[in-house]
């Protein structure tokens, strides 16, 4: 569309329909230029007409360049696309009809207009609109169709040629009028498309500065967990080792309120973390054998001293005979420890009991349901909705007498939807409350019987060798792996552990993957390619990098296993035993006993 019209058609559209969304405005524009392309249809019709010889009906000509007008006007008044719509295909159902009545009936150029009436209802009033004005144009011409087999004929009678000049005259001027029509709406799509385009180079920017932002978020996430984890490592190590040392009974009461606060700060920091990495969609789900039976004991040990401690019962109801399963039992494990602990926290006596019902037992899978069930305060009906978001808890009071940050559910929520499943609460005010989630896992392969590389005890102790820059935790981590009687060697970073690992005689590597000079990965990579023929010694990724993607590139460099700061002494026997195999751990009656 050319600048001045363009200009000309948007100052007779009112402003509120220009801010509109596309479609309005597009209809907006189309209604004014109808009516534009009206006032100059009568006129010139008129005109070729009267040059072949046709008396003009005048009122026809006055009509088509004073409606049009009146229109516009209303349109801006009302601002009604729907009102003028039907507003403009009623007058014109009226006229046509007449002017073809008038001209010569069904033989009366005016009838090849009658399809306009039920199009100017499409574009101005919608479909059914369109439909029921193409219903009332058919029955106008079968009304014609009557009057003409009646004999009853307009004023003008018409010759055949001056029904000619008349038909040529309606063509002539009608294509006229469509290709003008045609070339505004040519330029319409020609802004529309300069729109199109500019709006999805904008985009464009904006996708490559959210997903420039995703990955610096990214970044920020990994760091902050590194730098976080990395002296949490050394507070709770260290406290471990000041408790087994000998203290008064006042000192021993101070370091295990240290330890314990320790571990409250740590759960924070890994929920908050958490959250941080689900909103940045960097959560991944791991899929390995695990036993779900292991993995609800574990939570219950874990949880058992806070059960003693006030009085309350903490049970299992466990299927006898369930089968491995392929899952992420370490998230798994996370969202029980969540409903375990937020049950014990709500209830001030009775008990609290973990079931597990098998829902369908598949060939290949099986479907189970997970319930934690309490006997405490319980929630509230309008609460109950909102126990799933984020730093929500049953109201504010709740969150000062009973603390935490709220974001446990949220967390369990978005992880067993990750995995798959439904989480959800039964609750009932002062009489408790029955979380529970539901999974669809895999049955896992049956495993396959391998010699270990473990060492008899009596031929010589297992030797570990550390690579930590970190002294704090190299200590600390030196004093777990001494408790279960293996003896340890700490280097302070990657090209040291290269150079010891070449000597041989470690049967595992602990490695740190952010060191100094040489960091774990490349130093791992190093000493797979120097083993040749001498065999592989298991290495074990020690970081404070703790996501999946941290994990999958520790494997892909040539690790072994994983383990996260800060480190837990059962996850670090856990792996151990798994790798070096139990008779190598035997030096020591239990991972609880300092050598």
């Amino acid at each position: 569309m050319s600048f001045p019209l363009r200009t000309l058609v948007d100052r007779l559209v009112p402003p509120a329909l220009l801010a509109a969304d596309a479609d309005t405005q597009r209809r907006a524009r189309l209604c004014v230029i109808l009516n534009l392309a009206s006032m100059v249809f009568g006129p010139a019709f008129g005109i070729a007409v009267w040059l072949g010889g046709i008396p003009v009906i005048p009122t026809f000509c006055v009509a088509s360049s004073v409606l049009p007008l009146i229109w516009i006007g209303v349109l801006r008044r009302t601002q009604s696309l729907a009102l003028i719509g039907h507003g403009m295909t009623a007058v014109a159902a009226m006229m046509m009809p007449a002017i073809a009545w008038a001209t010569g009936g069904l033989r009366a150029p005016a009838v090849v207009m009658f399809p306009v009436v039920p199009l100017f209802a499409q574009f101005l009033a919608g479909r059914r609109a369109a439909l029921g004005w193409a219903l009332a144009m058919g029955g106008a011409a079968v009304g014609l169709y009557g009057l003409d087999c009646a004999g009853i004929r307009g004023p003008l009678t018409l010759s055949t040629d001056e029904l000619a000049i008349l038909q040529i005259a309606t063509v002539v001027v009608a294509l006229g009028v469509f290709l003008a029509i045609s070339h505004l709406f040519d330029g319409v799509k020609a802004d529309a498309f300069a729109s199109l385009a500019a709006a999805n180079a904008d985009l464009a920017v904006a996708r490559d500065a959210a997903e420039a932002a995703n990955v610096a978020k990214g970044h920020f996430l990994a760091n902050m967990s590194h730098e976080i984890r990395t002296p949490m490592t050394g507070v709770i190590g260290m406290t471990d080792i000041l408790l087994e040392s000998p203290l008064g009974e006042d000192q021993r009461h101070w370091a295990e309120i240290v330890r314990s606060s320790a571990d409250t700060l740590l759960r924070i920091v890994n929920d908050i973390l958490d959250v941080a990495k689900i909103e940045a969609g960097r959560i991944d789900i791991e899929v390995a054998p695990f036993d779900l039976p292991a993995e609800i004991q574990a939570v219950a040990r874990l949880l058992y001293a806070s059960a003693q401690t006030k009085g309350l019962a903490l049970r299992a109801e466990i299927p006898s005979l369930l089968p491995q399963l392929l899952g992420d039992a370490i998230r798994l494990r996370q969202v029980l420890t969540n409903l375990v602990g937020n049950a014990l926290k709500f209830t001030a006596e009775g008990e609290v009991c973990v079931t597990v019902e098998v829902l369908a037992a598949r060939e290949t899978d099986l479907a189970l349901r997970v319930s934690v069930r309490d006997t405490g305060i319980g929630i509230s009906t309008e609460v109950v909705g909102r126990v799933f978001q984020a730093f929500e808890q049953g109201d504010g009071s709740s969150t000062r007498r009973y603390g935490g940050t709220g974001l446990g559910l949220a967390i369990s929520k978005r992880l067993i939807e990750l995995m798959g499943g439904e989480i959800g609460v039964d609750s009932v005010p002062g009489r408790g409350s029955n979380f529970w989630f539901t999974l669809t896992l895999p049955r896992a392969p049956r495993p396959v019987k391998t010699p270990t590389r473990g060492l008899e005890p009596a031929a010589r102790r297992t030797r570990i060798l550390v690579a930590e820059d970190n002294p704090t935790n190299a200590q600390a981590v030196r004093h777990a792996i001494e408790r279960l009687g293996l003896q340890v060697d700490v280097v302070p970073d990657g090209r040291a552990a290269v150079a010891a690992g070449e000597g041989g005689g470690y049967d595992l590597v602990l490695m740190d993957c952010q060191m100094p000079i040489m960091d774990g990965l490349e130093a791992t990579r190093a000493i797979r390619g120097h083993e040749g023929g001498r065999g592989r010694t298991p290495i074990v990724a020690l970081t404070a990098h703790a996501s999946e993607g941290d994990r999958q590139r520790a494997l892909e460099a040539g690790m072994d296993d994983h383990l996260v700061k800060p480190l837990h002494p059962d996850a670090l026997r856990a792996c151990l035993a798994r790798l070096l195999g139990e008779a190598a751990l035997s030096a020591v009656a239990s991972a609880d006993t300092p050598s």
